[in-house]
């Protein structure tokens, strides 16, 4: 091969081998500029945590505590719960780093008021992300108020307050001592015999038909006598359940006097679940005492 051809080679090599280089280099910084726009400004990482909000409401009393993205945030919450009936204890905190709070706030600052006039305790808490509602209410409307928020919400939410019924006492007229004295007996009766039923039943035990038997003949003894029955439970488990239970046993009760011939027109059977406990449910004793039937005399 002639010199000249074998230099025209190698020119033409060395070009490719530049094409080749440049091509490389430029790759290299196209990359590079790609992974810079991909990665996480320093305020995204920053505001990768979301607010703490934690209102709760026993009585007359509200505990507010938070930690919030803004003071805008704090004054809407804080506008909320103003208000001379309650005493308000607050323990709040303000970290601009957090991710912004305004559609969490302005749904809690609508479930604060319901909280508020409509529940007798409860609790509104937002944490990691998570909307839940605590408490028990006496409203109906309340509790389907929080549940049209809650529904037309995109915040992730959990409602587990409960709608309790209201009872409404019944006034009767005051009671002969010949009448005390008898409701006092039954009573005792019921207490030291005990009325029990098989375990979350109003099924009555069999030592239960005895006791219910010795009343029933008292009942037949004074028969212009009118009684209530009322059935009641602890506080373990479902309000509702237990209001339902209560009743039936109640039911139960006075089904068992009428089968052993007391007018069944002369009583009326309810229950109330766990709305009127003898003593504090703190321990297995106590809850054993607020288990129980009792029986009032409304008539003579």
């Amino acid at each position: 091969m002639k010199s000249s051809s074998k230099i025209a080679l190698m020119l033409i090599a060395l070009v490719l081998f530049s094409l080749y280089c440049l091509y490389c280099h430029t790759s290299s910084i196209y990359e590079q500029i790609n992974k810079k726009d991909t990665l996480p400004s320093a305020t995204d990482t920053l505001k990768s945590e979301s607010v703490t909000i934690e209102i709760n409401k026993r009585g007359k009393e509200i505990y507010f505590n938070a930690t919030l993205d803004s003071q805008d945030a704090y004054d809407t919450l804080d506008s909320k719960l103003v208000d001379t009936t309650y005493s308000v204890t607050k323990s709040v905190d303000v970290d601009e780093t957090l991710q912004d709070s305004t559609k969490v706030v302005t749904l809690i600052s609508k479930l604060i008021d319901i909280l508020k006039e409509r529940y007798k305790q409860g609790a509104i808490i937002y944490k990691d992300g998570l909307l839940t509602i605590e408490g028990k209410t006496e409203d109906p409307e309340a509790k389907a108020l929080i549940d049209s928020l809650l529904s037309a919400s995109l915040i992730p939410n959990i409602d587990t307050s409960v709608y309790e019924k209201k009872f409404i006492e019944m006034t009767y007229p005051e009671l002969s001592v010949e009448a005390q004295a008898l409701e006092v007996k039954m009573n005792e009766i019921a207490e030291i015999e005990d009325i029990n039923f098989e375990e979350d039943s109003a099924r009555l035990t069999l030592k239960s038909l005895e006791t219910i038997h010795k009343i029933a003949e008292i009942l037949k003894e004074n028969s212009t006598y009118a009684i209530e029955i009322s059935g009641h439970t602890d506080n373990v488990g479902d309000p509702e359940y237990n209001l339902e239970l209560s009743k039936q046993r109640a039911l139960s009760v006075k089904d068992t006097l009428v089968d052993q011939g007391v007018d069944a027109k002369k009583m009326i059977a309810n229950g109330y679940g766990d709305q009127r406990p003898l003593v504090d449910n703190n321990s297995d004793e106590d809850r054993k005492k607020n288990r129980r039937v009792e029986f009032k005399i409304i008539g003579e």
